[in-house]
């Protein structure tokens, strides 16, 4: 993809996609494996490394409180507010306060801001628009 263009990003609670212009039509950006969406789940391998989209989605079967998702419905939510006490039954991950005050998701020993969680699947949709 050349350097001057311009794409758009929907990040989304389940699912985040990219766009862009190519003869003025808007054409959506494919995934490193070729799909037009990219699950937007997060979990972390042994080494700390995030997995995000797909590769995240295969381990909720056997490991559910491993693997983060719908986390764009808390991001830049206090934990002192009534929202992690609403949402924590709908999730299988801990819900806990982040350094920072904010609500953030607590995987093993792990204490994973929420906006980390938004980073990794921004930076997934980027390498796929590179």
């Amino acid at each position: 993809m050349a350097a001057d263009r311009t794409i758009g990003i929907d990040l989304g609670t389940t699912y985040t996609c990219a766009a862009t212009l190519v003869d003025g039509e808007p054409q959506i950006i494919r995934s490193r494996r070729g799909h037009t969406t990219l699950p937007s789940v997060v979990t972390f391998d042994e080494q700390g490394e995030a997995l995000v989209g797909r590769a995240a989605e295969q381990r909720m079967t056997l490991q559910p409180q491993h693997v983060i998702y719908g986390a764009k419905r808390l991001l830049g939510r206090m934990w002192d507010s009534t929202v992690p006490e609403k949402y924590q039954p709908h999730f299988r991950y801990e819900l806990v306060k982040g350094d920072d005050g904010f609500v953030a998701a607590r995987l093993g020993d792990r204490k994973v801001p929420l906006l980390e969680v938004s980073t990794a699947i921004l930076r997934e949709i980027k390498h796929a628009a590179e």
